[in-house]
């Protein structure tokens, strides 16, 4: 009876401490997030899961890749995510690709066809943001086919009316604002059935707030990244076990 008590509390145990593990990539936004103690807070509120965060400052989806003697050099978030695809690195059960804004500053956006099979896995096309997205993905999905990928569409951008306004005054030409951007990565993330959650939209985050949820306009605040993990915890627990 003893030996069975113990193999049930033994079960029980390893069962309440199984954790959901979840990776985290993108930009300064993303990084920040832990830095600035989001992730902690969401760790906090969320026990079932633990967080490995990848975001790295100044990274982008197509901002750092070169074309060199017809070779794609990839840079970037798609570089660092493949580097943790690699054969030897342990699998997630989550992979979050939180987009940066740095490809917003007159880096080509590209189409959701942009590297894959509808161009033949075009190399010269990962200089798009949705090439490099889906370059990305592809990384993931042939690494761990049976975890679950999910994106975190951008956050506003506060600098100029283009980042926040979809009729905001553009200096590009062609015209093109952060909403299209955003546009093409859900767009991407359809194509693949990736969920997505579209912070653009649904932060909380405006033209109204931002002086002190984002004073720089474009990284939250410890104060906003904190009040985002709600959201971040309802979006997140459809995905876990």
């Amino acid at each position: 009876m003893k030996q069975l008590l113990l193999i049930l509390f033994c079960f029980a145990t390893s069962n309440t401490f199984a954790q959901t593990r979840i990776a985290i990539f993108g930009g300064s936004v993303a990084q920040f997030f832990k830095d600035r103690g989001g992730q902690a807070e969401l760790a906090l509120i969320m026990p079932e899961a633990k967080f490995f965060n990848f975001g790295k400052s100044g990274d982008g989806l197509c901002k750092q890749t070169k074309i060199e003697n017809g070779k794609a050099i990839v840079g970037g978030i798609p570089r660092i995510i493949e580097e943790q695809c690699a054969p030897n690195k342990e699998k997630f059960d989550i992979y979050i690709i939180w987009c940066s804004t740095n490809d917003i500053w007159g880096n080509p956006i590209g189409t959701p066809d942009d590297y894959t099979e509808d161009d033949g896995f075009d190399e010269k096309n990962l200089l798009t943001q949705c090439g490099g997205l889906n370059r990305c993905i592809k990384s993931i999905q042939q690494h761990a086919p049976e975890a679950k990928i999910l994106l975190f569409a951008s956050l506003k951008s506060f600098n100029d009316s283009y980042g926040y306004s979809r009729t905001g005054i553009t200096k590009y030409n062609p015209p093109r604002r952060m909403c299209d951007y955003v546009d093409a990565q859900i767009q991407c993330a359809e194509r693949f059935s990736i969920p997505v959650l579209n912070l653009w939209a649904e932060s909380g985050i405006n033209e109204y707030n931002s002086k002190k949820l984002c004073p720089d306009g474009i990284h939250p605040t410890e104060e906003a990244y904190k009040g985002l993990c709600p959201l971040f915890k309802v979006f997140l627990s459809r995905f876990i076990k």
